[in-house]
């Protein structure tokens, strides 16, 4: 039993089953399930399209940080 109000999945393949079958107890249980990753993973069938997010989850992060006004520290920048 779970009482998380929803699932988010980020930088997961999805592909160990561990972290498939937290996906399927979620959409089984109809919460809702949102994947942020930049590749396909093994539960996108089972989630609504405008739940896919393709984004690099630092970026990600980071732009959550300034839209809630949380500092962040700067970060060295890599290498593309």
């Amino acid at each position: 039993q779970y009482d998380a109000e929803a699932l988010l999945v980020m930088g997961s393949s999805v592909q160990v089953f561990s972290a498939f079958s937290l996906v399927k107890a979620a959409v089984k249980a109809q919460k809702p399930v949102a994947i942020l990753n930049i590749g396909e993973t093994r539960a996108d069938p089972l989630i609504p399209k405008e739940f896919l997010m393709p984004y690099r989850c630092g970026e990600a992060l980071e732009e959550i940080c300034r839209r809630l006004e949380i500092p962040i520290a700067e970060r060295t920048q890599r290498k593309k």
